[in-house]
Order: C-alpha cells, then structure tokens, then sequence
C-alpha cells in the first residue's frame, strides 16, 4: 500500500516539473525606454499562439509570436507610469516584469504666420514640430483656447479681439501636463497701415470720390492728402448731398468755396476720400493715413487729369 502511495506522489511531482518546464520565460526586454505606440520586443522561452500580453490593466494580443521571441505594441493611450507586465497562455503566467512608459519630449520648429496683421483675413495658426500630440492645454493672452493637434503639428484659431490696435504681442503658452508650460510663444502683431491702391470710383463736375484699399486701417485714423488733414465724416453719401445743395447755392462760385474734402472709414481694408472741390492747380496728390498709435503708412501718388 505504500509503494502506491510513494508512486502517486512521484507522478505528481513529476508531473509538475514537466508543466513547469512548458511555462513561459522572460529572458529580457528591448527597448529599456519606451512611449505609447512603442514597439516592444520580449525574449523568452516557452511562447506560444496562445500567449497573451497583460499590460496594466489591458489584455491584447502580440502581433507577432516564436517560441522564443514575442512582439507588441504600447496602447497608444497609455500615460506615462510605471506598469506590470505578464505573458499569460494556457500553460500560467510569467512572473510580472516592471516597465516604465515616459513621455515623448516635445519639440517645437515653428510656426506661420510669423506675424498677424490687424486685418489678417485668416487667424489661424500652424505649429510644427514633433510629438505635439503630447499637448494638454495651450493658453492664449491668459485664456484657455482649443486646438487640435497630432503628432507634428498643432493648429488653432486666435479669437479676433486677441488681434487689436493695443496689443503688440499674442502669447501663447504650452502645457505637456496640467501645469508644466513646454513653450511659449509671443506671435507680433502688425499695426503699420500699408495703402495698396487708390481707385477713383465717381466723379461730378469738381467733386470726386477715392476709394483707398489696403491694410490695418483702424477706426479714428487720419487721412493726410498733400500733408493736410482731412476731416472724417460718417456719412460720406449725406456728404456728398451736402455738397450738391452747397455748390447748388454758389452756382459758379464753387471753386472760390473753402475746402470741403471729407474721408469715412468703412473697414481695415477701406476708406472713402471725397474731394471737393477739385482744383486745376493741383493735379497730384500725395496721400498717405497715420493710425491713431502713431504708425505711418507708405505714400501713395494719384494724378488728376
């Protein structure tokens, strides 16, 4: 009766071993530093179709299995921590092995524009560099702002009163985590009027109306024509009427009248220059707008036949 029972004992003892010696090893791990979406590779013994990864709490398959070499790769939603990892097949489980995922430094190239015009018809701004998806929170002048990024670049629209005749700069701040700043940014913005082109648009006996085209033009600048400042007016169509009943009432003594020139800002792009009267002795005007922060635009020359 004993031999039997020394005999049981053997065969499981035995038996252990053998399922022992199935059980999958790990041997080691490559790389040391890894990030989400990194592919690992994992030495070992025992693996087989069957094994699974166990990485934290996620289970998922390898993509790729030898019996001694197992392949797979990080979530791409893992943060960066210390994590358990298990192979696990039908055999058992290997002991766990600590890894730890770091975080992808983020690196920035740059950016366009490099400069906003107070009148920029587009507000968005492009970010290039790599890992940007690594981005949490971008701060814009104080505020939160969204944005939306992947890896090498990093878009967002900057809120029209960011882009104003008081400000010289828009900061823009980059956080990786809640509250660690990776980079700041201060983008210029350009307040120098710039005139592009002067269009007569209607004429009547001597009195004509310009309109001026270009950039950063700002409510309560000023309109110089041969250095002489010229009055703004918000109506310049109520103008214009006024100066047909006032050149009515003169009949030909319109020349001899004081100057009634009138300008209105209509938008940064626009504004309309009436001039009354015109004179024969003044065939070239020399025009040019200086907004109300002091910036000077260029000259601009018109002739009149």
């Amino acid at each position: 009766m004993m031999w039997k029972i020394t005999a049981t004992f053997l065969l499981l003892f035995l038996s252990y071993f053998v399922n022992l010696s199935k059980a999958a090893e790990i041997f080691y791990i490559e790389p040391y530093e890894i990030f989400p979406e990194s592919e690992v590779t994992v030495k070992g013994s025992n693996f087989s179709k069957d094994t699974v990864v166990i990485f934290g709490d996620k289970t998922f398959k390898p993509f790729s299995v030898t019996e001694n070499q197992i392949k797979f790769i990080v979530p791409s939603n893992t943060e960066p921590a210390t994590y358990r990892l298990i192979l696990k097949d039908k055999e058992g489980s290997t002991l766990p092995i600590s890894m730890i995922v770091a975080r992808k430094e983020v690196v920035f190239t740059g950016y366009t524009p490099d400069i906003f015009d107070l009148c920029s018809s587009s507000r968005e701004l492009i970010v290039t560099g790599k890992n940007l998806n690594e981005i949490k929170k971008v701060k814009l002048n104080g505020k939160d702002i969204n944005f939306s990024a992947v890896n090498s670049s990093l878009s967002l629209t900057v809120p029209e009163e960011a882009i104003s005749n008081k400000s010289a700069f828009i900061n823009i701040y980059f956080y990786a985590q809640k509250d660690k700043i990776v980079q700041l940014i201060n983008v210029p913005i350009n307040h120098k009027p710039v005139i592009e082109d002067i269009k007569n648009i209607s004429s009547d006996f001597n009195m004509a109306t310009y309109r001026i085209t270009g950039k950063n033009f700002v409510s309560g600048l000023s309109l110089f024509v041969n250095n002489q400042v010229i009055t703004e007016y918000n109506d310049i169509n109520a103008q214009q009427n006024t100066v047909f009943l006032q050149r009515g009432s003169q009949k030909n003594s319109a020349l001899a009248s004081p100057l009634l020139d009138r300008m209105q800002f209509n938008s940064c792009n626009e504004i309309l220059y009436l001039r009354y009267p015109t004179t024969p002795d003044e065939k070239r005007l020399d025009i040019y707008i200086e907004n109300p922060t002091g910036e000077r635009s260029n000259t601009f020359t018109i002739f009149i036949p």
